[in-house]
């Protein structure tokens, strides 16, 4: 199996033991594709109330379309109201895409969620739960989520 899977961020992680968590993550799913982290600023409130929220979140926007105009993979954004899998699911998109030539595109927003304009260009949309996480959290768990799903595709005994 070989693949190329990044994960695309609003934002850089401010904690330690999220960057470490992180990495640990990055290097182990290493061992089965090459795993890419691609960090965006964000945007800066100036206002805090709805329409300030919705400056923020259409420049991160703009500033992700940027990013992505002419990559070539399957991009799957992570979002709050979106269909869930689960592991052996995720470790089915992987392979399906990798087996059609593709990248995996993951993108998370920043801490105001994406905007539809964007949401409306990606080939799929996910939830990690039902719950809902700070942004930097969810990198971390869509890291390890990421390592379980390509150790699966590996027939690794990490997945239980």
């Amino acid at each position: 199996m070989s693949g190329r899977i990044e994960v695309v961020c609003i934002g850089t992680l401010s904690q330690g033991y999220l960057r470490e968590g992180c990495e640990r993550y990055r290097k182990m799913a290493s061992a089965y594709a090459d795993i890419r982290i691609t960090e965006l600023p964000e945007a800066r409130l100036r206002q805090d109330n709805p329409e300030g929220i919705r400056r923020v979140v259409e420049q991160e926007g703009e500033s992700l379309e940027r990013l992505l105009k002419g990559r070539q993979g399957r991009t799957i954004a992570l979002c709050v109201d979106a269909p869930q899998c689960d592991s052996m699911e995720l470790a089915d998109k992987f392979q399906e895409s990798f087996k059609a030539g593709q990248s995996v595109l993951l993108v998370i927003g920043g801490s105001h969620g994406l905007s539809e304009t964007l949401l409306q260009k990606m080939d799929e949309r996910l939830s990690l739960s039902r719950l809902t996480f700070p942004h930097q959290l969810c990198r971390l768990i869509l890291l390890e989520q990421t390592y379980r799903a390509l150790s699966i595709l590996a027939g690794g005994k990490y997945h239980k």
